[in-house]
């Protein structure tokens, strides 16, 4: 079972202008924010993007972070933070957080992937800031209007 955590609007709009910077700096198409189950927490897209099609990138990044993960303990390393896969037109860079959030990151060939994760990097400690503050906020009453949710780990999905 995860933490829960309550989020206010202005909390909500602090992670998306996050990603919308990252999105703009980086030269990036898409960007995702989601736990290592793969629930989408936040996106930010230059173009308009399907709903299902959003859920679906981060659901299979979660999943392949996981895989990563178990890769990583075979090698005997006690975890890979980043997954970079290098396409044809696009490329994929996938960083975790100490929090356990993913951030997803689709780019074109024209941007370099050093570009990339310098702005991770920078993006990742902003928006770790924000979750230390959400959780801090999750156990008190002040800050207004909140959105209630539940992260989980996904270890249980498959448990009957």
């Amino acid at each position: 079972m995860g933490a829960g955590y309550a989020i206010t609007e202005k909390q909500s709009r602090a992670l998306d202008t996050a990603l919308a910077d990252l999105l703009a700096l980086s030269e990036a198409e898409s960007v995702f924010m989601s736990d290592h189950g793969g629930n989408l927490i936040a996106s930010c897209s230059a173009e308009q993007e399907n709903d299902a099609l959003i859920q679906t990138v981060a659901a299979l990044a979660a999943g392949a972070f996981n895989a990563t993960r178990e890769l990583a303990a075979l090698v005997k390393e006690p975890e890979f933070h980043a997954i970079y896969h290098q396409g044809t037109n696009r490329n994929i860079f996938i960083q975790s957080l100490p929090s356990d959030f993913i951030i997803l990151i689709v780019f074109g060939e024209a941007t370099p992937v050093g570009l990339v994760k310098l702005y991770v990097e920078r993006t990742g400690r902003e928006i770790e800031a924000l979750i230390r503050d959400i959780g801090r906020n999750s156990s008190s009453s002040a800050g207004g209007p909140r959105v209630t949710f539940e992260l989980r780990d996904g270890n249980d999905m498959f448990d009957r």
